[in-house]
């Protein structure tokens, strides 16, 4: 892309600030540091994310997605992340323990969004499944898509900025494990995902690049999840990595699975 040289007048505290998010890595330099602030600003913003929290890991008996992290639900940590990013509204697809989660966030004024849910007809009966229960509520723009049962301390704005740059159907946050076998293993190219293998076991996987569980979709997504699907991982995502529509953001920041633990 060509880009034209000018001169700009900018207040001193405008500056600082500017200067203050320049890291050499992800932000080059100054001129780097406006053009990544005008691009958000102008940016289609996201205000929606859809949390799963119906999985066989939330049910009457013990519900992970409560489980503290640095003394709060999981959760919790998720639905102040996604609200200090700027979402507004946050739609938890609940199953069998969803009277604990209810009663913990109610109607979200407290975090400063709003919460609502949505009840999984058969809970733990598969990702796709979960989703394809709230998809209604979410297809006028692009949202977050949360796994509630992983905590990933990832930098939201980042993610958000790379999906829209990039213009694929969804981009998938990556972590790396020493273990892959257990979760979604994934081969990347550049940014683009060329492959998912989904749980591939000890032996079978050839990178230790996972599917964190945090996404970014664009809302033609939702078309791909029918009634029957069950899992978005093996039915939507894997065949959206073949055909080229699947962008990879790798993020070295915390993240933990709590559905495992």
């Amino acid at each position: 892309m060509s880009r034209i040289r000018l001169t700009i007048t900018l207040e001193q505290k405008i500056l600082k600030y500017i200067d203050s998010i320049v890291d050499k890595k992800k932000i080059r330099n100054r001129s780097h540091a406006i053009e990544y602030v005008l691009d958000k600003y102008f940016s289609p913003k996201i205000s929606k994310a859809l949390i799963l929290a119906a999985g066989e890991s939330c049910n009457e008996k013990t519900c992970k997605v409560m489980q503290k992290i640095n003394g709060k639900p999981v959760l919790h940590n998720i639905i102040k992340k996604l609200a200090d990013f700027g979402i507004n509204e946050a739609t938890i697809v609940v199953g069998g323990g969803s009277e604990e989660i209810k009663k913990y966030f109610g109607d979200g004024e407290k975090f400063g969004l709003a919460i609502r849910y949505e009840k999984q007809k058969k809970p733990g009966s598969g990702t796709a499944r979960a989703i394809f229960a709230a998809k209604q509520s979410f297809y006028n723009q692009p949202f977050i898509l949360w796994y509630g049962d992983v905590w990933a301390d990832l930098d939201l704005d980042d993610l958000v900025h790379t999906h829209l740059k990039e213009k694929k159907l969804a981009t998938m946050a990556l972590t790396s494990v020493s273990e892959p076998g257990g979760w979604g293993v994934v081969q990347l190219r550049g940014l683009s995902v060329v492959q998912l293998k989904e749980k591939p076991g000890k032996n079978g996987h050839d990178s230790y690049l996972i599917n964190a569980g945090v996404y970014v979709l664009d809302p033609k997504l939702l078309d791909s999840i029918k009634k029957d699907s069950v899992s978005f991982e093996r039915e939507v995502l894997s065949k959206m990595a073949k055909d080229n529509k699947l962008c990879g953001y790798v993020f070295a920041d915390k993240w933990q699975d709590i559905g495992l633990e």
